[in-house]
C-alpha cells in the first residue's frame, strides 16, 4: 500500500529537514509548484 505524507507547519519548524533526512526529495511536490501549474496564463497586450 502507498502512503501519502502531507507536511504543514510554521516556517522553520523542520518540514524541509524531515524531507531531507528521510531522502524524500524526489517525491516532493511543494505548494509553490502546484500554484504554478494551475495559475491562469499571463498574457501581454497582444493576447500572447
Amino acid at each position: 500500500m502507498r502512503t501519502l505524507l502531507m507536511l504543514r507547519g510554521a516556517p522553520g519548524c523542520g518540514k524541509s529537514t524531515f524531507v531531507r533526512e528521510h531522502q524524500l526529495e524526489p517525491y516532493t511536490i511543494s505548494s509553490d509548484t502546484v500554484r504554478l501549474l494551475y495559475r491562469a496564463p499571463v498574457l501581454d497586450l497582444n493576447g500572447r
